[in-house]
């Protein structure tokens, strides 16, 4: 089995050159997988191939507003191509925000904010946020692999249960 993790996954490129490597590691472990005749191949994308609150169509709607986006939504393409009419079975998984040991400094520069008391939140309407423990995030992966839950061609959003109320969720937090 094959379970694609790698990518430059920062929002500060200045162009889609910047995340090369994203598109070329792909690339390079589609070639590898199908060289050494591997059965089961996991790819791991990302939420951001949409802008924050668009809702696209279908799983295949695109509409990314980073260059880490568009690696990503060119990534999923370039396994799409690789695998369509092979008997691999394949999946690509779209880790929403994951947390848990060792998560970003934003998220702690965050909650640092509320434990000051000095966060202001935007607005008062209703905006949603899906999170991923990290822990959850590798069961989901391994009980895919292990189970003969993973089928060819299945794109699934990695996150846990349902969105938290951003508003609701700071208040209690700072409560």
């Amino acid at each position: 089995h094959c379970v694609h993790l790698a990518a430059r996954t920062d929002l500060f490129g200045k162009s889609i050159n910047d995340y090369y490597t994203n598109i070329q590691g792909v690339s390079n472990i589609c070639r590898y997988i199908k060289a050494k005749s591997i059965s089961k191949c996991i790819f791991a994308s990302t939420q951001l191939v949409n802008r924050i609150g668009y809702k696209p169509h279908d799983i295949n709607g695109f509409s990314p507003d980073t260059f880490y986006g568009w690696s990503k939504v060119i990534g999923e393409q370039v396994v799409f191509d690789n695998f369509i009419d092979t008997s691999i079975k394949w999946t690509i998984l779209r880790p929403t925000t994951i947390w848990g040991p060792r998560f970003s400094s934003h998220y702690i520069n965050f909650l640092s904010m509320l434990r000051k008391k000095i966060y202001i939140h935007p607005n008062n309407d209703d905006s949603f946020k899906s999170f991923g423990y990290v822990k959850n995030s590798v069961y989901i992966i391994y009980k895919l692999l292990t189970n003969n839950l993973l089928a060819s061609g299945n794109t699934f959003y990695l996150c846990d249960y349902n969105s938290i109320e951003l508003y609701d969720w700071i208040d209690r937090l700072c409560k």
